[in-house]
């Protein structure tokens, strides 16, 4: 496995089109995550843990998606806010 960097994640999901449909703000705020906001809201962050990419959604203290690439973790990003996105119209 090649070794990720927060700046590869931050590039990829600002990258995404489907992504920058839905208004998300994102940023390497420290060195141990990126956050992910939406119209001024924490969505959640993305961690950089023993080589992994882990999702942990705003309110919640543990890991609730691990990614193993930054494509991985740039479709499960497109995957939740689809479903949100659809579930708002």
């Amino acid at each position: 496995m090649s070794s990720l960097s927060l700046q590869q994640v931050c590039t990829a999901l600002r990258s995404s089109e489907a992504l920058q449909s839905v208004d998300l703000d994102i940023e390497i705020d420290s060195p141990q995550f990126v956050s992910v906001t939406r119209r001024g809201h924490l969505v959640g962050i993305w961690r950089l843990r023993q080589g992994k990419l882990e999702w942990l959604p705003a309110g919640y203290a543990t890991c609730q998606y691990a990614a193993g690439s930054t494509s991985e973790a740039v479709a499960l990003m497109e995957l939740h806010f689809t479903r949100v996105v659809m579930q708002l119209q």
